[in-house]
């Protein structure tokens, strides 16, 4: 793991780090979310 780059010690996640990542996520799926919908969507007019 030192080898990595990874310390053994976790870094304290400071408040605005956690909302950061938080809302990146949410974004992401958000995101997912849309480009299913549209393929939902698409489906659903080349079936009419």
């Amino acid at each position: 793991q030192r080898n990595l780059g990874m310390s053994m010690k976790i870094e304290r996640s400071t408040l605005d780090q956690v909302k950061a990542r938080f809302a990146a996520n949410k974004k992401k799926m958000e995101e997912k979310k849309k480009d299913y919908d549209l393929e939902q969507r698409v489906k659903e007019l080349k079936e009419e």
